[in-house]
């Protein structure tokens, strides 16, 4: 009998343990996991959060010479004779699917191939690889790259008054990469966009610096 009822007592505690530990394992699987730079909420495995900090990017002090710092990599050039606006602003895409305003000094200029001029043909591959060291080699950073989404495009379309003038990115169809430089002397942020085999958009603008 004595033993029937300590047996009875023990099935009793093994089956309490057990439901304890269903119970935290549950509790874990609604938690928040944080890895890097990204947020990823364990409960819905398709919500993903990348954080931007420009504090997090070390300040660059090389030297870059007159803006717009860059030029185009031998065999393209800049068209239409773009200028330097002294003041002006961009749009701009970040990780985190925000699309902010940088105003200050502004560049922007479509760049075509000019492969009558060279004995290779120059891609987009060489154009991107071209600015893409340069602006490493300056202390920039890659922070966003891919397609916009549908509401950084809609607040494009909102707000963006230079839409559809030359040096604008076609956000509708094409791919973008955004840099940004820490700088003491006013933040630096690029974009450029992937066109066609040699054709692409180059755009920067420098943030006043703040005194």
């Amino acid at each position: 009998m004595k033993k029937l009822f300590l047996s009875s007592i023990c099935a009793a505690i093994l089956f309490s343990a057990c439901n304890n530990s269903k119970e935290k394992s549950n509790e874990n699987q609604d938690s928040v996991v944080v890895s890097g730079s990204e947020t990823v909420d364990a409960t819905n495995s398709d919500t993903v959060k990348t954080t931007f900090n420009l504090d997090d990017i070390p300040v660059s002090t090389a030297e870059l010479g007159e803006f717009p710092f860059f030029t185009t990599i031998e065999g393209t050039q800049f068209i239409n004779d773009p200028k330097v606006k002294s003041f002006d602003f961009l749009y701009v895409a970040l990780p985190d699917g925000s699309l902010v305003k940088k105003e200050g000094k502004v560049f922007r200029a479509f760049i075509q191939g000019n492969n009558a001029n060279t004995k290779e043909e120059i891609t987009t591959a060489a154009i991107n690889k071209h600015f893409e060291d340069a602006i490493t080699k300056a202390g920039g950073m890659l922070i966003h790259e891919g397609r916009w989404s549908d509401a950084q495009i809609n607040n494009y379309d909102e707000l963006a008054s230079y839409k559809g003038s030359d040096g604008t990115i076609d956000v509708y169809n094409n791919p973008v990469k955004t840099f940004v430089i820490h700088r003491n002397d006013g933040n630096i942020y690029i974009q450029l966009e992937s066109k066609s085999d040699n054709a692409g958009t180059f755009q920067i603008v420098q943030e006043t610096a703040t005194k």
